[in-house]
């Protein structure tokens, strides 16, 4: 008898499968010819013998030959199985990366369009995608991870996502080496129904850095929630409070202010009337061409969106409600009677102050942003809100501001992994409108004992010889250690010029050190750790903006939490390979501009040095 009905049950006119419960008639005679076709088209079970079966042997030796040996107990647990061909990467990247149901796969119209690329084509099945091809390309891409971190001292920063259905963590690594600062994003990984306390995101944390056999973490960047601390707190983990979430708080106290909340009240009635439905959103969009955006409680950039979008509209909206032009009377109504309180000197007045705001969050949770930005940001801040206005309604929404500040400062006083990313920043370091010369004095106190430390420890004791004990005393002045020494040439050093929202020169301080590396070994490598730190926790909540895309599609509610994870790591790593290409190409457009305006810089380069070591900024 036939080994093919080993895979079958069989009633008076059918054949069962019993791997997919498909139907399939019985021939006339006893030919096996559809069972087979059947199993090598759906399963990949082939006929022994069969040229097909002699492949699919020689794929699977070849994949045990060649899979990767590192030396690490928990890797293997990665891997299912690799990729039987680059067929099968390429269709998960496409499912990944459009967010298409995997049911599509099954669908004649899929299986017709895939037909095209060659008559000899077989495609894959909606099971083996979800349970072998997915799953295999996601631990392949996570290989790659765990290669790049392994052994290696990174900083992280995290969140967390929650919606009605499910809630996920995000966690990014940073680590340096001798080409730069590099960004990997680990995976997304499901909550579940557990409450998210400390306790629960701390062993998510501690799961994350075994799989990717990190070495240590030396700090997080994180938002304020509670949880959040305190997770921090009990890994004993030193942490920085996300500054574009600490200027949320503040700036959204100034605009709770009472005369500004009258401001944008009617504002904020007329938003929220034409975005009500997506039948004015469109009515709106045909007479004026433009999008009115709506604003979001927890984002203050939101609210000047808001505001922004509106006072670009507002003429031709006026014009709408005079000429009566718009054919929705309800919404025509709530406009006319909102338009009269409208005080566009005032909007104004308030949008050009929330556009500098929003300049330093964009600097702050730049790809590149160092920790070293929270106080050069808090001290460009203070300067701002102290600023003389002619506007009385901005006066009132920047002294809410600068009490808002004020009583948050104590997120980031005496913070060491602050302190230390300014001191090894030669942006910042020893300017005095930054910190007080005692605070400088006390960094590089700190800096000197941390190494001295280091040293004692690595040193083995010796035992001074009696005859050495009364030698002659030195009448020199003690020379400073190493650090020291180092510490000393670093003052003398020029400093880089500070960034602008038209300046973002995060790159030049790798350079800086790159340079100078071997003569400050140590403050390169005390560098290299402490500028791992972020200004912001921005990088995780990018992960969510992919989230949110994924499971707000309304045909993948079915989806299974492994699923989820393993459909993000796909979407990451092809972010990350897209990312990498634009810096690629970003900086063979700096090289070219470099070389075509070579002359013009060795003309300048004189002038603009003598700048750079100006303290003030």
């Amino acid at each position: 008898m036939s080994q093919v009905y080993i895979h079958f049950t069989e009633d008076v006119k059918h054949f069962l499968c019993k791997k997919c419960d498909s139907r399939i008639t019985k021939p006339q005679g006893k030919s096996t010819g559809a069972l087979w076709k059947h199993l090598a088209d759906k399963h990949y079970i082939y006929r022994t013998g069969s040229v097909k079966e002699l492949e699919n042997r020689k794929r699977k030796a070849s994949t045990t030959e060649e899979s990767p040996s590192i030396k690490q107990t928990t890797l293997t647990a990665h891997i299912k199985q690799k990729p039987s061909t680059l067929k099968d990467e390429t269709v998960v990247r496409f499912f990944s990366e459009h967010g298409i149901p995997f049911r599509v796969i099954d669908s004649e119209s899929f299986k017709a369009l895939l037909r095209e690329g060659g008559p000899n084509y077989k495609g894959i099945s909606r099971k083996y995608l979800s349970n072998d091809a997915l799953p295999s390309v996601a631990a392949e891409y996570n290989l790659e991870k765990i290669k790049q971190l392994q052994g290696k001292t990174v900083a992280l920063c995290f969140d967390e996502f929650s919606n009605k259905r499910s809630r996920f963590m995000s966690i990014v690594a940073r680590y340096a080496d001798d080409t730069g600062f590099h960004t990997v994003r680990l995976d997304v990984s499901d909550l579940g129904a557990e409450a998210a306390t400390a306790k629960h995101l701390s062993s998510v944390i501690d799961e994350k850095k075994a799989k990717f056999g990190i070495k240590q973490i030396i700090g997080m960047t994180r938002d304020g929630a509670s949880s959040a601390k305190k997770t921090c707190d009990v890994l004993s983990i030193d942490s920085i409070h996300c500054y574009c979430h600490w200027l949320q708080l503040s700036v959204r106290d100034g605009l709770d202010d009472p005369e500004v909340s009258d401001l944008l009240a009617p504002v904020r009635i007329i938003v929220t009337a034409i975005n009500k439905t997506a039948k004015r959103r469109r009515v709106m969009k045909n007479l004026i061409a433009k999008s009115f955006k709506s604003e979001n409680r927890t984002r203050w950039n939101s609210t000047y969106n808001m505001v922004s979008s509106f006072i670009a509209n507002f003429e031709p909206l006026l014009k709408c409600v005079t000429t009566g032009s718009l054919p929705i009377p309800e919404l025509l109504k709530t406009i006319r009677n909102e338009t009269s309180h409208i005080r566009l000197d005032d909007l104004s007045a308030l949008e050009k102050v929330l556009s500098v705001l929003k300049q330093m969050t964009l600097m702050a949770e730049g790809h590149f942003s160092y920790a070293s930005m929270i106080p050069y940001l808090l001290c460009r801040l203070r300067a701002f809100c102290d600023s003389s206005n002619t506007n009385a309604l901005v006066q009132k929404f920047l002294a809410g501001v600068k009490e808002g500040v004020k009583s948050r400062m104590g997120s980031y006083e005496d913070n060491a992994l602050i302190e230390d990313s300014a001191f090894l920043d030669p942006r910042f370091v020893y300017r005095p409108s930054i910190f007080t010369q005692s605070k400088w004095a006390s960094i590089e106190n700190r800096l000197r004992l941390r190494n001295q430390n280091d040293e004692a420890g690595t040193v083995s004791p010796t035992v001074t010889a009696a005859d050495d004990l009364w030698k002659p005393l030195d009448d020199d002045e003690p020379q400073p250690d190493g650090i020291g020494k180092e510490i000393e040439a670093y003052k003398s050093m020029m400093r880089l010029p500070t960034p602008t929202p038209t300046l973002e020169n995060s790159a030049s301080v790798f350079d800086f050190w790159r340079t100078h590396r071997h003569e400050l070994p140590l403050l390169y490598a005390e560098a290299m750790r402490s500028l791992l730190l972020t200004a912001s926790s921005a990088e995780p909540e990018r992960v969510f903006s992919n989230l949110t895309q994924l499971l707000s599609n309304k045909l993948r509610c079915s989806m299974n939490p492994s699923s989820v994870e393993r459909l993000m790591v796909v979407r990451q790593h092809m972010a990350e390979q897209l990312m990498a290409r634009n810096m690629k190409k970003k900086d063979e457009d700096v090289d070219s501009d470099e070389d075509e305006d070579e002359s013009d810089e060795e003309e300048s380069c004189d002038t603009e040095n003598k700048e750079n070591n100006v303290i003030i900024i």
